[in-house]
């Protein structure tokens, strides 16, 4: 109802608005107003338009062009007090039944009312005062022709009443009530309910009270509950007419009722029919669960199958998913005892590996201290540094180590390098003090730098340059970047991490063959364990791409994501 009332009250501020803005070019057209005071000024006593053809001809013109189709109106008219008078319509007119009208009593005292302020005027459903043989019903809107001290005479729109219905949108129902009111509260339209007991002449505050008539000024729609009806209202907070629909009670709550017991008729029948169906499929489906598990019974760690009943489609169903279950346990035994195999051969070969650096480290030592008493400073510089590599790739092997460690590593590679090939190379490391803190896999940074060595710098010359950088960014906890403008990554290598990134291909080292990959000198075997390391260590927070370095060379960056 508030959902009705609030599309009829729409309907009424257009219609309004609409016939404001029609009426206003019309009464503010200068031809029309020098005709209208010429009608007003003549001695004549018949008919100014029927003498005058062609100031009938402008009249009937401008009234062409503003008679809106939108509206449905069905004739628009100007005249005067005189009997002046010009009509443009699809009604038929009698003259003789107009000129008597309009020089009655009773329009002298309908114009006398209308031409004292300058809005549209309307009145509600009426008979045709310019054609007495019909009944059609009409509603009127006027609006007086005036100059800023003289009345020449009004202009009228009228609809029929049906029209004026249908574009309102009344409702068709017997028993709803519509009552239309003007900004003073008094009844300008009411359908009638078909017993016809509807008080034509009720006010606003008769039907809804003062308080409400004083606060309904938006145009939202509010409702009420008075006496044996349920009230809908709005006011147009332009116009300040107000719609309102009324119904009885015991109409509106009908079909709730008729709706509640259908529910209850419905929702019966429906606990009935649950009870048997239920009983029904419990009954087949103990009867299956018991074939089912006399089957399981004779199953056998020999035989890890059950014997298949081709009689009922659940016993298909239960058949496959168990022999599934059973050849997955099979792969997986075996994945298992292939797994502790190689992780034991993996424990051999990092003791033996052990064995070497401890080695190496200790002729370092003796090595630097041979140089120094010697008084060759570089050397002992160099296997300072190189015993520092060693000792940091002895200490900790299991446990994880701040990015300042891993740093601080990488730039002693870095130095070495530099050592070795001199003016051949050119680095620049960034650090930023924000992303130190973080514990990370170690010897995860410099085989990246390694790769530049090993691939990106083999058939270019040199001077050769490497920028390295660490910090913290927006979407990362840290970020590495290694860039370099050597030859750039094989496409190969890079459709091998990419593979390796794929959720569907899993991470333990069996979908990627790395022997592969060194013996075809592809290079990347040093970033694609890294990753693997990452991944293991953060799953899904790992970030890394490669990306060209125009106009040669490459990028590579990994990081860590922050858990949002």
């Amino acid at each position: 109802m508030k959902e009705l009332t609030l599309k009829m009250s729409k309907q009424v501020t257009l219609i309004y608005s609409e016939l404001n803005h029609t009426s206003f070019q019309i009464i503010n057209t200068s031809d029309l107003n020098v005709i209208m005071q010429k009608a007003s000024e003549s001695e004549e006593n018949e008919n100014y338009f029927a003498l005058h053809t062609d100031a009938e001809r402008t009249v009937m013109n401008f009234l062409s062009i503003y008679k809106s189709p939108g509206l449905n109106l069905s004739r628009i008219s100007i005249y005067n007090n005189r009997g002046d008078y010009a009509s443009l319509g699809e009604i038929r007119e009698n003259t003789d039944s107009i000129h008597s009208y309009l020089l009655s009593n009773s329009f002298k005292a309908l114009y006398s009312d209308f031409t004292e302020d300058d809005e549209i005027n309307f009145i509600g459903p009426h008979n045709d005062p310019y054609y007495t043989d019909t009944n059609q019903q009409l509603v009127s809107f006027y609006r007086v022709f005036r100059s800023e001290v003289e009345t020449f005479g009004l202009i009228e729109f009228q609809q029929s009443l049906s029209k004026f219905e249908e574009t309102l949108g009344v409702p068709h129902t017997a028993k709803t009530e519509v009552y239309l009111f003007d900004k003073d509260g008094q009844p300008v339209y009411i359908k009638r309910t078909q017993s016809g007991q509807t008080n034509p002449n009720v006010t606003f505050k008769q039907l809804l009270g003062t308080d409400v008539l004083d606060k309904s000024t938006d145009s939202n729609p509010e409702y009420m509950i008075k006496s044996d009806y349920i009230l809908s209202y709005v006011r147009s907070p332009s116009n300040q007419w107000t719609v309102v629909l009324a119904e009885p009670k015991s109409e509106f709550l009908s079909s709730i009722k008729l709706a509640g017991r259908l529910i209850v008729i419905v929702s019966i029948s429906f606990i009935i029919l649950s009870f048997i169906m239920n009983y029904v499929i419990a009954k087949q489906f103990t009867k299956n669960i018991r074939k089912t598990v006399d089957m399981i019974r004779r199953v056998r760690l020999d035989n890890l199958t059950i014997p298949l009943d081709n009689t009922d489609d659940e016993m298909v169903q239960i058949h496959n998913a168990f022999n599934s279950i059973a050849e997955r346990l099979k792969i997986s035994i075996e994945l298992e005892v292939n797994a502790r195999s190689r992780e034991m051969k993996a424990r051999l070969n990092t003791l033996e590996s052990q064995v070497n650096p401890h080695f190496l480290y200790n002729v370092l030592a003796v090595i630097g201290s041979v140089g120094e008493e010697a008084g060759v400073d570089k050397v002992a510089e160099l296997c300072e540094k190189l015993g520092s590599i060693f000792r940091y790739t002895l200490q900790y092997p299991d446990k994880e180590v701040t990015i300042r460690d891993e740093i601080m590593y990488a730039q002693l590679y870095l130095e070495l390098m530099k050592v070795r090939y001199e003016d051949h190379l050119q680095y620049r490391v960034e650090i930023d003090e924000a992303a130190l803190s973080y514990q990370v896999p170690r010897l995860i940074f410099q085989p990246l730098i390694e790769n530049c060595f090993r691939h990106a710098f083999q058939t270019c010359n040199p001077p050769w340059e490497i920028h390295v950088s660490i910090k913290q960014t927006h979407d990362h906890c840290w970020l590495f970047e290694v860039k370099d403008w050597g030859d750039g990554f094989n496409p190969k290598v890079i459709a091998k991490l990419q593979q390796s990134n794929d959720p569907n291909i899993n991470s333990d080292g069996d979908n990627i063959s790395i022997n592969e990959e060194s013996s075809g000198n592809l290079g990347g075997v040093g970033l694609f364990n890294t990753l693997m390391r990452m991944k293991l260590t953060y799953d899904k927070l790992v970030f890394y791409e490669i990306t060209p370095n125009h106009p040669n060379g490459s990028i590579v960056r990994i990081g860590v994501m922050k858990d949002n």
